[in-house]
């Protein structure tokens, strides 16, 4: 049996590795736009409400029971009032989709609309690194 060099195993390990680096970082963009426009809508919920604070309170828990109660954890009283509070905090950021959805497959891959998105993606992972900043801090 042939032996394997140490520098294809690190290749492979070095694939491996950037393979889950970019995963993480496409879960972590997909977590910030969900609580982003997750806190959007509830925040226009609210505005269209007659007595903001009461209703406010009344929409949060609606939105949390109905949400763990399909998805389980993660969307206590709390953490709804999170996701309202960062779309309050960050009503600009840029959301950007990924350049599979963008290009929707064709061979133009390197368009101008593509460029575009990438550049927001950086802009996008910037934020990302203020906001987690920002959490740190508080």
């Amino acid at each position: 049996m042939p032996t394997i060099s140490k520098v294809y195993i690190t290749e492979i390990k070095q694939i491996l590795k950037e393979a889950r680096a970019k995963a993480y970082a496409a879960v972590n963009y997909s977590m910030v736009e969900t609580y982003l426009l997750i806190g959007k809508r509830i925040v226009e919920e609210i505005q269209q409400g007659e007595n903001r604070a009461n209703y406010g309170e009344q929409v949060i828990k609606n939105v949390s029971k109905a949400l763990t109660a399909e998805f389980c954890k993660g969307f206590s009283d709390r953490s709804v009032r999170q996701y309202r509070q960062f779309y309050q905090m960050f009503p600009k950021l840029p959301i950007v989709r990924t350049m599979i959805a963008e290009s929707k497959g064709t061979e133009t891959a390197k368009s101008d609309k593509t460029r575009k998105t990438v550049k927001g993606k950086i802009n996008l992972a910037n934020s990302v690194r203020q906001i987690e900043k920002i959490a740190v801090e508080v």
